[in-house]
Order: structure tokens, then C-alpha cells, then sequence
């Protein structure tokens, strides 16, 4: 089978290849890979599309109109989504002299001494090396050998020395994005503080999170812990600006809130719905909460569920939920099942 990614071995998640012509051309212009002609077997490496656009589970509505969720064996991109360049750094440790451990392997009787079953080791516990290297969709370049442990400042002489380089031979001068985790090492001060990471003349600054378009953007790109908390803040802080709340009937607060609030809440909730967590969605319920317990002039400690009850309205994330368009996630799901269990205790 032949793979859009280098690497010898077909990866753990992979998406076939798109088979119409036209589709097929974009795809390799989007991941940059020079004179390859894939066949029609070939597959794209997971790592090249984000996750918001990988269907890993199918859900189909029942009667009773329950959600059953069936876990994909393969996964399925959304329609209309092209891969892109991804750009990885990695570092490897390979044992030139030492055992990794017992090998199981097959082998005729009374030929355990011969040379292909003997591993070769030292005394004093063997050696090793580590390298580290960079790699990208267009191919693999320099190698970095490591003396001793990787700290911070062995890590940023690497990147200095070794990564622009290693940009320009694949051909990815200004075209980029450079992935690291959150090891020490990535996130040390010094790293950070480091003038290995500029634009022509001006440092970049790293940061773990950054706002786009209103959107805030963390490092993993699957959490938006921090957005949801910011626009809870703005929401609960917009409630104050609507003055002598408490003398307005139940009707005209609930529209004032639809029309004032929620929008503060809900903004760029399309684009993260997916990855919201039972915690973010429960910050978002408490907004409507904190809004109805002012209006009603009852205390913050209140019941949620009482509070719900006497203005007669529905759940704050099923109406987001309603209005967005959007589908129930496992996520979604057990928070909804949690309030209506809680619903249910109101004496």
C-alpha cells in the first residue's frame, strides 16, 4: 500500500485517499509532496487533518428519541476538507550496545548459539545515542546527535542550529507549522525567552493560548477551557449593565437574556462544540442560572433546578444546542442527563 506520508510502515490511523481526479490534485498540492503520483490504494497519514473534521463515531436518532452512538472502526472525514502540511519534531533514543529486553523468536532445536539469535551486548550496561530530528509530508532532513541528556539549552542550540535549515532543504521557507508538546524542555523560560523563533527582524513571543478572530486558541487545539471561561465572564459581567433586572417580569427578563446574553456566550460555538467537556458546558448552564437567580432576587445558593422551574424555561446548553443546530455529543449528553436526574429531585 503506498502512503502520502514517509516512513516505511503504514501509520495507526490513515484515510484513504480521495479517488476523483480533481479532488486527488488538491490533496497533494495541500501537503506538498514533489513527484509522487499515489496509486489508488494509497492512504494519507491522520496527522495532516485536524480533529474537528474526523468522524470517529456514527449516531442515528431512535424513536424514543434517544441518540445511539456506534464507535467507527475507520474513521471518515467531513466532506470538502483538504489535509495539510504538518511539520514535526522528533526525538528518538537507539541502543547501539544493550539489551531492550527479552525476544521471543522461532528457531530450530539446538541452535540458540548461532549468530542470528545472539544479541551482541557489553559490559558495564551497553550504550546508546539519542538524535533528534526534523520531519514533515515533503520528507524527513538533518539528524541532531545529542551528548548526554536533552535539557532546555541543549534543545535550543538544536532548533538554532539545525531547524531552519532543515526548513529550507524541504522547502518550507515561511510555510510552516512547527509542532512541540508541552515537555519541560519546550515550555522551560529560557525556551521561551529564547530568540530562536522570529519573523524577519521581531521575536515571536510563545504563549499557551492566543486569540484569533475572538476565538481562543490553545496549545492542544482540542481545548477551549479558556475561551468557554472568558465568554461565561463577559456574559456574567453584561448582566450587570442591565439595570433594576429584579423589577422586570419573568417574560421580559427571559428575552432580554436571549437577546443581550446569550449571543456573548455562544459566540464561535459551532467551530468547538465538539470539544466541549461536561465542565465547560456546566459553566455554560451556570450563566443562565446566575441571570434568573438575580431576576427572581433569590440567593446565588438556590437550586438551579428550582430556579428552572419557576421561570418555566428549558436547560441554557439544549436551547444553545437547539438554536446552533448542532448534534448531541457524549459530552452533551451526560450533562443533560445529570440536570433532568437533578430536575427530578425538586420536591
Amino acid at each position: 500500500m503506498a502512503g502520502l506520508c514517509e516512513g516505511g510502515n503504514e501509520p495507526p490511523d490513515s484515510l484513504k485517499a480521495s479517488r476523483d481526479p480533481h479532488r486527488r490534485q488538491q490533496w497533494l498540492r495541500s501537503i506538498h509532496r514533489d513527484n509522487f503520483q499515489p496509486g489508488t490504494t494509497a492512504i494519507v497519514c491522520i496527522n495532516h487533518f485536524s480533529e474537528q473534521y474526523i468522524v470517529r463515531e456514527d449516531r442515528a436518532v431512535r424513536s424514543d428519541s434517544s441518540v445511539l452512538v456506534v464507535p467507527r472502526k475507520i474513521p471518515k472525514l467531513t466532506p470538502q476538507y483538504l489535509p495539510s502540511d504538518c511539520k514535526q519534531k522528533h526525538e528518538s533514543k537507539f541502543n547501539l550496545f544493550a539489551s531492550e529486553g527479552r525476544k521471543k523468536v522461532w528457531r530450530k532445536r539446538r541452535t540458540e548459539l548461532e549468530q542470528q539469535y545472539i544479541v551482541s551486548t557489553v559490559k558495564h550496561g551497553g550504550w546508546y545515542v539519542m538524535v533528534w530530528r526534523c520531519m514533515a509530508s515533503s520528507g524527513v532532513r538533518n539528524l541532531a546527535f545529542i551528548d548526554g541528556k536533552m535539557d532546555q539549552y541543549k534543545f535550543i542550540a538544536v532548533l538554532r542550529d539545525i531547524l531552519s535549515n532543515s526548513v529550507h532543504k524541504l522547502g518550507l521557507d515561511g510555510v510552516f507549522r512547527f509542532q512541540q508538546d508541552n515537555d519541560s524542555k519546550h515550555t522551560a523560560i529560557e525556551t521561551r525567552e529564547s530568540d530562536i523563533f522570529t519573523y524577519g527582524n521581531e521575536k515571536l513571543e510563545i504563549v499557551n493560548s492566543y486569540k484569533y478572530l475572538g476565538l481562543t486558541l490553545q496549545v492542544t487545539g482540542k481545548s477551549f477551557t479558556k475561551h468557554i471561561e472568558e465568554r461565561c465572564s463577559a456574559a456574567i459581567k453584561a448582566t450587570y449593565d442591565i439595570k433594576k433586572l429584579e423589577k422586570l417580569s419573568t417574560t421580559t427578563a427571559l428575552r432580554l437574556f436571549y437577546i443581550k446574553i446569550a449571543p456573548i456566550v455562544s459566540y464561535a460555538l459551532k467551530k468547538i462544540w465538539v470539544h466541549l467537556t461536561s465542565a465547560n458546558l456546566k459553566k455554560l448552564e451556570a450563566v443562565k442560572a446566575s441571570y434568573l437567580k438575580r431576576a427572581l432576587q433569590v440567593s446565588r445558593t438556590t437550586q438551579t433546578r428550582l430556579v428552572y422551574l419557576l421561570m418555566d424555561t428549558d436547560f441554557f446548553v439544549r436551547e444553545l444546542m437547539t438554536s446552533n443546530g448542532l448534534q448531541p455529543t457524549p459530552a452533551y449528553e451526560a450533562h443533560v442527563r445529570d440536570r433532568e436526574e437533578k430536575a427530578a429531585d425538586v420536591d
